[in-house]
């Protein structure tokens, strides 16, 4: 379980100096064969052909799990070292005879991909997710929580219902997890309703609000929806367009909030680390896990007196409160996805059958009768739970996200002397225009706080008030005063782009003054190469970057977010005989590393020679003798789309 103070060795090298990683555990079952492909695949050899009549298979699965490695719905079910996937576990049940019920209770990640296997006469099964979506045990903030997830929820059903429909029932209500449950049946008529809107030529969720209207508005699942949807602040749901705009505004929202959460996170953590670095000198090596859980228990005593002795715990206390606030509400958007998928499969129920043909309908009797026979004798009459306080509306999200939205002041800067930084421009939108500044003034103090470390102005910047008067300390020249200016709020940056698409402006300052960054996208192709001072790997990589750029005829710019006097000291002592061989842009906003998910280094991403990202790549293995990066096949001039890609309820097999 966590620790409460977990949080101080976050973003420092304490943090994993001390992780003690997974503990694998081995529990040995009178008659339990162990949990490999070759185990289970003999045991359905030899055991699948007894099987008579009468009998039911249960398969359950409670994690983890592993997505479609082409993205479709083949997923797969981790295993020790192994993955077993849908199309090999549907191979294996070919020697259980028809006339046996197999039903699946799979509670892994991407576990909807086995929802395929309905093909199988007398075959159901309920699921977590989606085949394209986590679910509660691939979520570590909730490990520590068993009254929630999808396989708890589904014992607990199964103890007062008996059955997967009943207990799935329960579980689109209570379970507060990122979970989407559904049953086999809901698979298929998403399938139908997908195959009818692409025969109909119509959008998918103009076709299911036309069925939607010719239903049975008495429908039993339109009582669940409404449920479902007051529960998790979804407000009232009419069709399938209110679930899609719901993801729409969730998404735009997710998005506001990891933007935030990145630049708060950002101040927080150069604050950690320099509380951190006295404790690392007295960390040594750690062989073994216990090593590391007892020094990471030392390392938080550490972090805390540190932390309670320092003049700037105040505004730590204030960073980490708004890092909360906005892990809290990316939480509360998770679930509030959830919940919409949940209504969204409610929705294919009421509005599926109107487009079944008549044997497609005995498919579904079929299901249906085999998702409500029992599996279990119901072992108690307790109701379940009452559950816990509804969520906010989702239409409040925005504002407590716009809440937690950081000052702008839109001055691109020089980390100078004892924190100081230098005026290198303005932005387009920068409020600090119309003060009396210009390139090259020295900014000392931001009102009363002199700046006393490198990262100090982004942080006071960030913590100023929108729109209310701020003092800056400026000296020109010889001449030191005072020039007032009015924070705006930041403005949204654009979403990251997915491959194929436009990348937007990245905000690179060059390190050298004299030497401007090259152009990015204007007629020849770009290696951005994410790098870090003390990153060993990216070291290991720069003869590699450099012949594959080589090959492929692209500029290589490395991009770096560490302080200027790190990269300069790095440099220096690089090896004379092999001079450091690129261009070095500092990333003095984190917008270029956000941009392009640069959240380890080394990480490569190639941009042609129109502005496309045209392939991305993280870390680095030098036995690998590659970069990781595969470029497309080359595919016929088609215009570059700005278009970021929308988060939307699953409109195809699942």
């Amino acid at each position: 379980p966590a620790h409460p103070d977990d949080w101080l060795l976050e973003g420092t090298r304490l943090h994993d100096l001390t992780d003690p990683g997974p503990q694998l555990l081995h529990t040995d079952l009178p008659g339990a064969r162990p949990a490999t492909l070759a185990a289970l695949k003999a045991w359905f050899e030899a055991t699948g052909p007894t099987l008579t009549p009468g009998d039911t298979l249960l398969i359950a699965v409670t994690d983890h799990g592993e997505p479609d490695p082409e993205g479709a719905t083949d997923t797969r079910i981790s295993l020790w070292g192994e993955a077993l996937s849908t199309r090999t576990l549907g191979g294996w049940l070919d020697a259980v005879p028809d006339d046996v019920r197999v039903m699946l209770w799979m509670s892994q990640c991407y576990s909807g991909g086995f929802a395929d296997l309905r093909g199988r006469p007398n075959t159901c099964g309920a699921f977590s997710t989606t085949h394209d979506r986590v679910a509660y045990g691939c979520d570590p903030k909730l490990a520590g929580r068993p009254e929630v997830g999808h396989f708890m929820h589904l014992l607990q059903g199964l103890a007062r219902h008996g059955t997967l429909a009943g207990a799935t029932a329960e579980a689109m209500l209570s379970d507060d997890a990122p979970d989407a449950p559904h049953l086999t049946s809901d698979a298929l008529l998403f399938d139908a309703l997908a195959r009818g809107a692409e025969a109909a030529g119509a959008p998918f969720e103009a076709y299911v609000d036309a069925r939607l209207a010719r239903a049975d508005p008495a429908h039993p699942a339109w009582a669940q929806v409404a449920r479902i949807s007051a529960r998790y602040g979804l407000g009232v749901v009419r069709g399938y367009g209110d679930i899609t705009r719901l993801m729409d505004d969730l998404a735009r929202s997710r998005y506001a909030a990891e933007t935030w959460l990145t630049a708060w996170e950002r101040p927080l953590h150069a604050a950690l680390k320099r509380l951190a670095v006295p404790v690392i000198r007295r960390v040594g090596k750690l062989p073994d896990r216990p090593a590391r859980l007892a020094a990471r228990e030392v390392a938080r005593g550490a972090l805390r007196a540190a932390l309670d002795a320092d003049a700037d715990r105040p505004a730590i206390d204030a960073l980490r409160g708004r890092v909360t606030a906005l892990r809290d509400l990316a939480a509360q958007i998770d679930l509030q996805e959830a919940a919409a998928l949940r209504v969204a499969y409610l929705l294919a129920r009421i509005a599926g059958p109107l487009s079944l043909a008549p044997a497609e309908r005995a498919g579904l009797d079929q299901l249906n009768a085999c998702e409500a026979a029992p599996l279990l004798p119901p072992l108690t009459e307790a109701p379940p739970p009452a559950p816990h306080d509804s969520l906010p509306p989702v239409s409040r999200v925005a504002g407590q996200i716009e809440l937690l939205r950081p000052g702008h002041l839109g001055i691109t800067f020089r980390d100078r002397r004892a924190g100081a930084v230098q005026i290198t421009g303005f932005t387009a939108t920068s409020p600090a225009r119309v003060a009396d500044l210009s390139e090259g003034d020295l900014i000392t103090h931001v009102g009363d706080t002199a700046l006393k470390r490198p990262g100090d102005f982004r942080a006071a910047v960030l913590a100023a008030p929108v729109g209310q008067p701020l003092a800056l300390q400026v000296r020109r020249g010889r001449r030191l005063r005072q020039v007032m200016v009015r924070p705006a709020a930041s403005p949204l940056p654009p979403a990251p782009p997915g491959l194929d698409q436009v990348v937007p402006p990245l905000g690179l300052v060059p390190l050298d003054a004299q030497r401007p960054t090259p152009a990015i996208g204007e007629g020849t192709p770009t290696l951005l190469f994410f790098w870090a001072p003390d990153c060993a790997p990216c070291k290991r990589a720069v003869p590699y970057v450099q012949a594959w750029a080589t090959a492929h005829g692209a500029q290589v710019i490395a991009v770096t977010r560490e302080p200027e006097g790190a990269v300069r000291r790095t440099l220096a002592g690089w090896p004379a005989a092999q001079p450091w061989p690129f261009t070095v842009a500092l990333d003095p906003t984190d917008e270029a590393h956000r941009l392009l998910g640069a959240e380890q280094t080394p990480t490569f991403a190639v941009v042609d020679a129109h502005r496309r990202l045209l392939a991305w790549g993280a870390g680095f293995d030098a036995d690998a003798d590659t970069l990781p990066l595969q470029l497309p096949e080359p595919a016929a001039p088609s215009e570059p789309s700005a278009t970021p890609p929308s988060g939307r309820p699953p409109a195809g097999a699942d």
